[in-house]
C-alpha cells in the first residue's frame, strides 16, 4: 500500500514536545537526503491546521494516510486526550502496532524485568496502550536532548539516534543507511564543487568578454580582482567542506570504536554467564568492525586480546557440540 506520509508524529504541543517534534521532522527530511531529492513525507499537525478545517477529521485522514506513527512520549502526551484518541485510532481501528515508533524525551518508561512495561510505574505513556505493548518496546531515548545543539545532526549522539529512526522508516539496516549518509555528502560536495567550479569559469569568460568589449584596460582589471577573489572565496569553501568531510569521517570511525567496545562488552557479559553462542554473535559483530578499519591503531591495538575471546567462545561451542 502507498501512503502519503511516511510517518505521523504525536506529541503534546508543549514547549518541549513541540521542540522535539519540529527538530525531529527536520532532521529526517534531511538525513541521507540527496541533493536534487524530494524530503521525507511527514505529517505534523501543526502545519495543516486552517480555522476551516475540522481537527479531528485532519487528525483521523492523516493517521489513515501515514505508514508509521512517531509518538514522543513524557507525561505531558501520555495525560493528552488528543494523543491518546491518535494511539488508540492507529493501534485499535488501524491496527498497526507494529508500526508505532516510541520516542521518549521525558519522564520515565518502566520496564517489569523480561516481562514487560511495569505500567504503575511508567509514567511516559498512556495506560491505553497496555492491551497493545504485550512485549517490551524498543524506542529511541532522546531524555538527555536539552539544548538545541543537542538536536542538531552535527551532534554525532542525535545523528546517531536519528540514523536508527530514519533507518526503521526507510526499511534498511542502520548501518547501511549510515554508509549511505557518508555516499550523498560526498555527492553532495562534488556537485556544490562542481557548480563552484562552473561558476567561476562563467565569471572568467565575463571578464574576458567586458575586457575586449570594453577595451578598458581599467574596467577589466578591476574584473580580474573581482574574479581573484570569488576564486579565493570558493577555494576557502572548498577547504571548508574537506575539513567537514574529514571531522564526518573521523566522528563515523569514533562511532565504531564506541560500537566495538560495546558489542565486545556484551559479547563478556554472555560469555562470563555460559551463553557462548549469543556471546559468539557479539563477538563477530565486533570482529567485522575490525575488519572495516584495518587502518584504524585504536581498534587493531585491541585485536589480539579481542582474538582470544573469540577463539575460546569458538571452542566452547564446539565441545558443546
Amino acid at each position: 500500500m502507498l501512503y502519503k506520509y511516511r510517518a505521523f508524529i504525536s506529541y503534546r504541543h508543549s514547549e518541549n514536545g513541540r521542540r522535539h517534534a519540529v527538530a525531529l521532522e527536520t532532521a529526517l527530511k534531511r538525513y541521507a537526503k540527496p541533493t536534487f531529492a524530494r524530503p521525507m513525507s511527514i505529517f505534523r499537525d501543526e502545519k495543516h491546521m486552517r480555522p476551516d478545517i475540522s481537527l479531528p477529521k485532519l487528525i483521523r485522514e492523516g493517521l489513515e494516510n501515514s505508514e508509521f506513527l512517531i509518538f514522543l512520549a513524557e507525561r505531558a502526551s501520555a495525560e493528552s486526550q488528543w494523543c491518546g484518541e491518535e494511539l488508540e485510532y492507529w493501534c485499535g481501528a488501524l491496527q498497526r502496532t507494529d508500526r508505532l515508533i516510541i520516542v521518549l524525551v521525558d519522564d520515565d518508561i518502566a520496564l517489569n524485568g523480561t516481562d514487560g512495561v511495569h505500567w504503575e510505574q511508567t509514567t511516559a505513556l498512556p495506560g491505553l496502550l497496555q492491551p497493545y505493548l504485550i512485549s517490551i518496546p524498543l524506542y529511541v531515548d532522546l531524555r538527555w536532548a536539552k539544548r538545541p545543539t543537542d538536536t542538531d545532526l552535527q551532534n554525532p549522539k542525535y545523528r546517531q539516534e536519528v540514523n536508527a529512526l530514519a533507518a526503521r522508516l526507510r526499511g534498511v539496516n542502520p548501518e547501511d543507511l549510515n554508509d549511505e549518509e557518508i555516499r550523498v555528502f560526498r555527492r553532495n560536495i562534488r556537485l556544490r564543487n562542481g557548480a563552484i567550479g562552473v561558476l567561476l569559469g562563467m565569471l572568467v569568460v565575463s571578464v574576458g568578454a567586458t575586457f575586449w568589449a570594453l577595451n578598458a584596460q581599467k574596467e577589466a582589471q578591476r574584473q580580474q580582482q573581482i574574479a581573484v577573489r570569488n576564486a579565493a572565496e570558493a577555494k576557502k569553501q572548498q577547504q571548508i567542506a574537506e575539513k567537514n568531510l574529514a571531522d564526518r569521517i573521523e566522528q563515523e570511525t569514533q562511532k565504531e570504536r564506541l560500537n566495538f567496545d560495546k558489542y565486545v562488552s556484551s559479547g563478556d557479559v554472555f560469555a562470563n554467564s555460559g551463553d557462548f553462542p549469543i556471546a559468539l554473535r557479539y563477538y563477530q559483530k565486533a570482529d567485522s568492525v575490525l575488519q572495516k578499519f584495518p587502518n584504524d591503531a585504536q581498534l587493531q591495538s585491541k585485536r589480539e586480546v579481542f582474538a582470544q575471546k573469540l577463539n575460546h567462545a569458538l571452542i566452547k561451542i564446539r565441545a558443546k557440540r
